[in-house]
């Protein structure tokens, strides 16, 4: 279609200019019947280039833009793993994410989300779940190991890779609460101090029934609870009072709550009266552990399925100044109080890639 239209065209000029001649026209003449059709080449001349210019203009345009986005970005990209890579600046990158997130937590619970190992469905993964070879390394396990100054190898490649719950003897010395804490000093704090008294209790059990604020006010004798702090501020109090234990490995990542137990004397309460009965404590985290500050609990670690067809209970008493520490995949852990003072115990848990 295009040839066609180019061949008439040629026709017609080829026409006017055999007119032109025949009718014996000069050169300016020529030039006049003329310049309507110039004036139409020379602005389809100029259009042609101006649209040529205009989008040789448009496509710099957009190249050195994207050149620009590209530059900002990779500049961002460096920075960000520049303070990544550098131990300082990572460190106070995980303090901050972790505030934050304790911040959030009243409004939205994402430790459950934060547990997934897989946000999205994923139909091909497999749960990693205790199997019967898992319980191999317990099966001869019938009593408690104690350790002092161990060291973060041997406590990760033998207890907490293993499952296999021990005993520190020394992680408390130099800590706060071994110099200050009582009940009557508990309960003065939760019952005046600005933070601690500010914030509901989480996870709060009791063997007797009794709700805190009985216990707190003095109004039971005899009670044994336990309780979580899982807000940011009372959680902070908390640690005041404590540190981190020398004895976990830096790929332990210290849980979002800490843990405070307490319990009047039992005397010569028998065990399984109400007073004396076992409180169960169960974290979906890697490990929990917990330090006896005053007195003593009885402890029973019992294997969970299927090792409890092949590993034996473990019953001991947890003496002042010790540190159970213990991986929950394997153990239900449960506390009582042991003997004639009062038991004070707190504690906290801790993640890892597994």
């Amino acid at each position: 279609m295009a040839d066609e239209q180019v061949k008439l065209l040629e026709k017609e000029l080829e026409e006017v200019i055999n007119y032109c001649q025949s009718s014996r026209l000069n050169q300016d003449q020529l030039r006049k019947c003329a310049e309507p059709l110039l004036q139409i080449s020379k602005k389809s001349n100029r259009k042609s280039s101006s649209n040529a210019s205009e989008i040789a203009s448009r496509s710099n345009s957009n190249f050195r833009g994207w050149i620009r986005k590209l530059a900002v970005l990779s500049f961002v990209v460096g920075v960000i793993a520049v303070l990544f890579q550098w131990s300082v600046s990572y460190r106070w990158i995980c303090v901050f994410a972790k505030c934050f997130a304790l911040q959030v937590l009243p409004y939205w619970d994402w430790t459950g989300l934060h547990r997934e190992s897989c946000i999205l469905y994923n139909p091909y993964l497999v749960e990693e779940n205790l199997t019967e070879e898992d319980c191999e390394v317990c099966e001869d396990y019938g009593s408690i190991d104690y350790q002092r100054n161990i060291s973060h190898s041997t406590m990760a490649n033998e207890y907490l890779f293993d499952n296999m719950p021990i005993v520190i003897t020394d992680a408390a010395q130099d800590w706060r609460a071994t110099q200050d804490f009582s009940i009557d000093y508990i309960k003065q704090l939760y019952n005046k101090d600005k933070v601690l008294s500010k914030f509901d209790l989480c996870n709060y059990k009791t063997a007797t029934g009794h709700r805190f604020v009985q216990v707190r006010d003095n109004n039971i004798p005899k009670f044994h609870v336990y309780w979580e702090n899982c807000f940011m501020e009372p959680m902070k109090a908390l640690r005041t009072y404590y540190s981190r234990p020398y004895f976990l490995p830096p790929m332990v990542e210290t849980g979002t709550i800490n843990i405070v137990a307490m319990a009047s004397p039992v005397g010569d309460i028998p065990f399984g009266h109400d007073h004396y009965k076992l409180l169960s404590y169960n974290s979906t985290d890697s490990m929990t552990w917990f330090s006896q500050v005053r007195g003593q609990y009885f402890i029973r670690l019992s294997p969970r399925s299927p090792c409890d067809k092949i590993c034996q209970k473990l019953h001991f008493v947890l003496k002042e100044g010790e540190t159970l520490v213990l991986p929950n995949d394997m153990w239900l852990f449960q506390f009582a109080p042991h003997g004639k003072n009062p038991s004070i115990a707190i504690g906290a848990t801790g993640t890892w890639d597994q």
